[in-house]
């Protein structure tokens, strides 16, 4: 805002609009016989060092509230007046950096908030990371992590100047959780998510896991967002996969967030004949994004099976690769035609308990069925009871 002069207000009144910085000058022969030194109280961190003569005191970007003033008239160039310099007087959002050790390419060159944090679609493991951001004092490291890395399980609580997880073991981390410390914790939310199985999973804030565990998926990537306290955030999706607590009894089952029906009788018209790849592409992709989808949104009248845009269908039937998608939270679409205009399609969700990850036999798949509108075996959906000819396949 501009300045003011004497006896004028500065800021706001009426309009919930708190105060964050200041600034304050004299003028005339007055701004040649003194200085003006001021300091601010600032929610969260306290009193700041004094700045003077049109400084600025207080907090930009962050959303720190002033909750008192502190303003002295000195005389110019006294001994108290040169001791201001001012320095720390301003806090301001800090630089997020990171590096990271990627297999084969060791480490990679640092990169701020949001980029990309190792490599994606190159089939690369990220082994270790070194992650920095000062306080809003601009000092030390507020940053703390722990990663998950293969064949070594959980690791400590670091500063992330130090090194989190690995290098020249060829170990991958798997999983992270990240926290802020300092005032840095009571200003900023800190997301991060993580790049594993071929796909971004959602994202995790302030200590929560991101990645898998127990599944042996390699994360490749991360990225981190640093943003207001209590801010909004689309967290896009499921950011942890426990696949250790997914091998008891239910085996590995994913968790689809429709709100509908997924019965595909029940939309009538056209669609409770033929909708049942349209509705096994909503209920995968609810699966994939955490959100409820229409599922007539993906269906085109007078098309016996529509095939959407986006992902890709392959022409066999390969279990273990759908196994290894299951492992990294992502279902797929088995489509058959057994001639004589019958065709159907099912969504695989899951496997059941004791079948193979590597080799899972047929049988071995569950499935939610369009026809039904219910979770069952693949060979209990309809025209599933047994093995034919599986035409096509979409993996996401």
């Amino acid at each position: 805002m501009p300045y003011v002069r004497s006896g004028a207000s500065a800021g706001t009144t009426g309009q919930g609009l708190q105060a964050e910085a200041v600034q304050i000058l004299l003028t005339g022969n007055l701004a040649k016989q003194y200085d003006v030194i001021y300091r601010v109280h600032v929610a969260s961190k306290g009193w700041l060092p004094f700045t003077k003569n049109g400084g600025v005191a207080g907090s930009t970007g962050i959303g720190l509230r002033i909750e008192a003033i502190q303003i002295k008239l000195v005389k110019k160039n006294s001994t108290e007046s040169r001791k201001v310099t001012g320095a720390g007087a301003r806090l301001s959002k800090p630089k997020f950096t990171a590096t990271a050790h990627v297999q084969d390419l060791a480490w990679l060159n640092p990169v701020g908030e949001g980029a990309i944090i190792g490599t994606t679609k190159q089939g690369k493991n990220l082994e270790g990371l070194k992650l920095m951001m000062p306080d809003i004092d601009g000092k030390g490291n507020v940053i703390m992590a722990r990663a998950h890395v293969s064949d070594e399980g959980w690791q400590n609580y670091r500063s992330g100047n130090n090194l989190i997880g690995t290098t020249g073991k060829s170990h991958a981390i798997e999983c992270i959780e990240m926290k802020l410390t300092g005032a840095a914790a009571d200003v900023f939310d800190i997301y991060y998510r993580t790049y594993a199985g071929g796909r971004w999973m959602g994202w995790a804030k302030n200590g929560a896991p991101s990645g898998t565990t127990g599944g042996s998926v390699h994360a490749e990537a991360i990225q981190v967002r640093i943003v207001n306290k209590g801010s909004a955030f689309n967290t896009e999706g499921t950011a942890y996969i426990n696949y250790t607590s997914k091998k008891g009894s239910a085996g590995i089952r994913l968790q689809h967030h429709m709100t509908g029906s997924l019965r595909q009788g029940n939309y009538g018209g056209n669609f409770a004949k033929n909708g049942c790849v349209a509705m096994s592409y909503a209920v995968g992709l609810s699966i994939i994004n955490n959100r409820s989808y229409n599922p007539t949104n993906f269906y085109k009248a007078g098309v016996g099976a529509y095939y959407p845009n986006g992902g890709y269908w392959v022409g066999s039937y390969k279990p273990a690769q759908n196994a290894s998608d299951l492992k990294a939270g992502k279902p797929s679409i088995f489509y058959m035609n057994y001639g004589s205009g019958r065709k159907h399609a099912v969504l695989i969700i899951g496997l059941k308990a004791g079948a193979s990850e590597t080799s899972p036999s047929y049988g071995d798949f569950i499935v939610i069925d369009p026809a039904s509108g219910n979770e069952c075996m693949l060979t209990s959906a309809y025209g599933f009871s047994s093995f034919r000819s599986v035409n096509n396949i979409r993996r996401f």
